[in-house]
């Protein structure tokens, strides 16, 4: 009898190490188990558990796509995030926060109950990830952070690559933006990418009103360059021209006038980094109750040597004039 019951719970140990959970699989939250609240936007964020350093066995990267970067408040859109990179094998653990508006959880991925502004992964043995998220009633910009790992499966915490989203993973902080317009403010088109891949994006936090000045603003742009916004009464032609207009033809393909040009105002952007630009234009509307119900069009370009013709353009946006 001692031979059957060893042979028993010899057959027995492989099974349990294959239903058991693998360690650290599941990822965390900013703040819990010891892991900073600022765990997407700095060191050492993933360093804390496993290898100090981003890209320590291999650069990866993280990218992230919405249904949406111009929302209306309380807009839901789908995100999707990936990890690539470092050992290769797809299998990666994120976590992403936001400055406003909250995440709600997807397959394979958790945040706090009832939605909240992080998320991250349930476990390792992806390295794709889709989830909603539902934009702040507060118009403005919003901004999303951050990091992943690669890992190798090797239940414990060598031999993996952490990094942060954007152009250089070794760099934390960079934003994801998206930009929540105001009432009555309604997007159009789309911008082309600059410097890093960064999308310019045209907004306003407020509607346009007769006799109070109407704001627009500028946001992923490279710090300290030129920036030209337009207004137009027309999304179809310009001085005869058909709109659309794709700017290919002078070295900016897939960057698109969308709007006719009746007053062009020059301004700068301030800021930091390939996309961390930011440009204000302030528009008078004139006290005159005839322009009430009436839409006027905005669009703006954005001096950028990542095009030969150095300019990039945002989204255009329509303004429906209020009392």
């Amino acid at each position: 009898m001692p031979r059957p019951r060893a042979l028993a719970a010899f057959a027995v140990a492989p099974l349990a190490l294959l239903i058991a959970p693998l360690p650290r699989a599941t990822g965390v939250l900013p703040g819990e188990f010891g892991v900073p609240p600022n765990l997407t936007s700095q060191l050492p964020a993933c360093g804390t558990c496993h290898s100090p350093n981003p890209n320590a066995n291999g650069p990866m990267t993280m990218s992230l796509a919405t249904t949406g970067r111009l929302l209306a408040p309380n807009e839901t859109i789908t995100v999707d995030a990936r990890v690539d990179g470092g050992p290769g094998l797809g299998l990666a653990g994120f976590a992403l926060e936001t400055d406003a508006g909250v995440f709600s959880e997807g397959i394979n991925t958790r945040t706090q109950p009832g939605g909240g502004p992080a998320i991250t992964h349930v476990d390792k043995f992806s390295n794709t990830w889709t989830f909603k998220f539902r934009a702040p009633t507060t118009p403005g910009p919003v901004r999303f952070t951050g990091a992943g790992q690669s890992v190798n499966a090797n239940n414990s915490t060598s031999g993996d690559s952490f990094g942060f989203y954007g152009p250089d993973s070794n760099v934390p902080g960079v934003p994801y933006i998206l930009f929540v317009n105001g009432p009555h403010v309604h997007p159009i088109g789309q911008g082309c990418a600059g410097t890093d891949g960064h999308v310019p994006l045209l907004g306003a936090r407020t509607p346009a009103r007769v006799n109070l000045p109407f704001r627009t603003e500028v946001h992923a742009v490279p710090g300290n360059r030129a920036v030209f916004a337009v207004l137009g009464s027309s999304t179809t032609s310009w001085n005869g021209l058909p709109l659309p207009l794709d700017l290919g033809f002078l070295g900016a393909p897939g960057c698109t006038v969308l709007v006719d040009q009746m007053l062009t105002l020059a301004g700068a952007s301030a800021g930091a980094g390939s996309g961390g630009g930011v440009a204000t234009f302030v528009w008078p509307i004139p006290n005159n109750p005839r322009l009430i119900g009436r839409s006027f069009f905005f669009q703006a370009f954005v001096q950028d040597a990542a095009t030969p013709l150095g300019l990039t353009a945002t989204n255009a946006m329509r303004a429906v004039v209020q009392p």
